[in-house]
């Protein structure tokens, strides 16, 4: 039994010699973490997100893979650690963690910068409905689709741009350059907010958000009204069609 026991203390002993990370230890940690998170500088942007992933992986990431990728690891994430990280991307955009980085299928999947796989995108997406935040169908309305919605000027006017460029920089300018111009900002901008600037410019205009703001090839460009740089034309004219925006 001596024998057996000194066995096992000192495989645990070898393994933690290797920096294998262990997950109960998360949980008692759990408040140290969130308040790591709390302190966080400059929430969603690219270097906020790889320390994030650093301490959520150092933490949670049991079989060292590099990625939260089993379930058993999502289920340990502590909901205190969840609301934190929610709370973080809601004072930096107008979105929650689930549409930002695309958790529940309101945009389109990103948890990567934060080590979460797409893999486990089912458990995921029900540990932040146990945890909150609530998860979001695909298409269906999220903040930036409402905040859109809700605005009372004239879809593909001048003052409607001028009120539509701020908005979704706040939601989709990661690196806070003044443009969304990246892909991963572009994969950021769910189905539900093209429904709602098509909508809006359709109502307003009579013309396809597509065709008017020069996203659809032999049209003008004018995206940048809206805060979308030229470099990711297509890109975004990619990502709105996948949500049936017609082009024209």
């Amino acid at each position: 039994m001596i024998r057996a026991l000194r066995a096992a203390l000192a495989a645990a002993s070898v393994l933690a010699g290797c920096g294998a990370p262990v997950v109960t230890g998360a949980h008692r940690d759990a408040a140290r973490l969130a308040d790591t998170l709390r302190a966080l500088p400059e929430p969603t942007t690219a270097r906020w997100d790889s320390r994030v992933r650093t301490l959520l992986t150092n933490h949670y990431d049991a079989d060292g893979s590099g990625a939260l990728d089993a379930p058993t690891e999502i289920v340990a994430l502590d909901c205190d650690v969840v609301r934190t990280l929610d709370a973080r991307v809601r004072q930096a955009t107008t979105a929650g963690l689930d549409v930002v980085y695309g958790l529940t299928g309101s945009s389109r999947w990103t948890g990567q910068l934060l080590g979460l796989s797409e893999a486990v995108a089912a458990e995921v997406a029900s540990r932040l409905a146990a945890c909150g935040p609530s998860a979001s169908p695909r298409n269906a309305d999220d903040p930036v689709a409402q905040a859109i919605v809700a605005l009372d000027e004239v879809g593909g006017t001048d003052d409607w741009d001028e009120r539509i460029r701020p908005l979704l920089l706040a939601a989709y300018d990661r690196d806070g350059n003044g443009a969304i111009d990246t892909s991963v900002e572009i994969e950021g901008v769910g189905c539900a907010a093209w429904s709602a600037l098509d909508q809006a410019v359709q109502l307003g205009s009579g013309a396809p958000l597509l065709a008017l703001y020069g996203f659809t090839e032999g049209y003008g460009w004018v995206g940048d009204a809206l805060g979308l740089a030229r470099e990711a034309r297509q890109a975004a004219f990619r990502a709105a069609t996948d949500c049936d925006i017609p082009p024209e």
